[in-house]
């Protein structure tokens, strides 16, 4: 079955649960075949990449009078697959705190163009990498959303 092609439509409450499922049932591959096709034709780059590592590549976009963060993960690379994966089912455990105190969930899929698979999440604002001056409240909550998230067994795996 080939990936459907539709408009970037934001996901609703539960939308990550049928795709995860046929994760049980589907080589990862094929499974990521049958991700909707995002196309370029859809958003407004801005050409700011945000963040960038060997397993993806973080841009800014947006799409009508949404600002937008669009994480691409390597299609050729297995652990970049994987990372997808995982982090689509951290999106889908952490589904209350999305918009409080992680980044909402848009909509994800696969480009268009290169089939690499990604997550299209709210922007959220500023980096607070390499941010020296953090207000004492910014700290406080950011230690507030880890302690969410490890509160529902997830861990951020690039906080230092």
């Amino acid at each position: 079955m080939q990936a459907s092609s539709s408009s970037l439509t934001e996901c609703s409450q539960g939308a990550l649960s049928p795709w995860l499922s046929c994760l049980q049932h589907l080589p990862l591959a094929d499974a990521i075949s049958e991700l909707p096709w995002i196309k370029l034709d859809q958003l407004k780059l801005t050409m700011e990449c945000l963040g960038s590592t060997s397993l993806a590549r973080v841009m800014k976009a947006h799409h009508g009078s949404k600002v937008l963060a669009l994480k691409v993960f390597n299609v050729d690379d297995d652990t970049a697959v994987k990372s997808f994966v995982n982090e689509l089912k951290a999106y889908n455990a952490l589904s209350e705190l999305q918009g409080q105190t992680i980044p909402a969930l848009h909509s994800f899929g696969q480009m268009a163009h290169t089939g690499c698979p990604t997550i299209v999440m709210h922007w959220a604002g500023q980096s607070i990498r390499n941010n020296d001056q953090l207000s004492n409240q910014l700290l406080e909550t950011a230690k507030e959303s880890l302690q969410a998230m490890h509160d529902r067994h997830v861990s951020h795996g690039d906080v230092h």
